[in-house]
């Protein structure tokens, strides 16, 4: 994860396929969340086209603010305190 300043991107969430849907990359969102939340300050990221990584995030919060050839982009704004 980078700071950017107006906010966090992450650069690659990869869990090993032994270890997917076993909740464990919720917990890893869960906790980003939680660090982003605290500065008020969203969440954005890239998933390749054909990944299923792509419903994961949007079940996660996050927005599909834009795409390219290979990828769509995801923004998960903080939530107002």
């Amino acid at each position: 994860m980078r700071d950017k300043k107006d906010h966090f991107y992450l650069d690659h969430l990869y869990i090993h396929p032994i270890f997917q849907n076993k909740k464990l990359g919720s917990l890893v969102i869960d906790h980003i969340v939680k660090i982003t939340e605290t500065r008020q300050l969203s969440i954005r990221l890239g998933a390749l086209k054909e990944s299923p990584s792509n419903r994961f995030y949007l079940n996660h919060g996050f927005t599909k603010i834009g795409e390219d050839e290979f990828d769509i982009y995801y923004e998960r704004a903080p939530q107002m305190i």
